[in-house]
């Protein structure tokens, strides 16, 4: 059945549901009814669109401070703790010299929540 995670709020969850006679939003109260997958989908889908707006709005992601960019991943729907953790990720890379730094910074983020390499 194919699902979307519409927002994430701490421990709540708004999950859109597609069935044949429309969409349906569910909200879900734990993490472990989600898979690991599916959230981490949705994760790397906000941090990866919230980039695009950084970019689009402020030239370079490397225009805001830290705190600028947990606002604007809270802003598009990331819980704060999840935003604080992603922005940590993106501490640890070398934004101007690094190769493709988006790409590593999602597959950090990728790596922490999925467990994957």
């Amino acid at each position: 059945m194919p699902a979307m995670i519409c927002a994430i709020d701490n421990s709540k969850v708004k999950v859109a549901i597609e069935e044949p006679y429309g969409t349906k939003v569910l909200q879900v109260q734990s993490w472990d009814l989600v898979p690991a997958n599916l959230f981490t989908h949705s994760v790397l889908n906000v941090v990866y669109e919230t980039y695009l707006v950084i970019e689009h709005d402020h030239g370079s992601i490397l225009n805001l401070k830290p705190n600028g960019i947990i606002q604007k991943l809270i802003e598009h729907s990331l819980a704060p703790k999840a935003a604080h953790q992603c922005v940590d990720f993106s501490d640890e890379i070398d934004w101007p010299h690094a190769r493709l730094p988006l790409r590593q910074w999602l597959k950090r983020i990728r790596s922490f929540y999925y467990g994957t390499p």
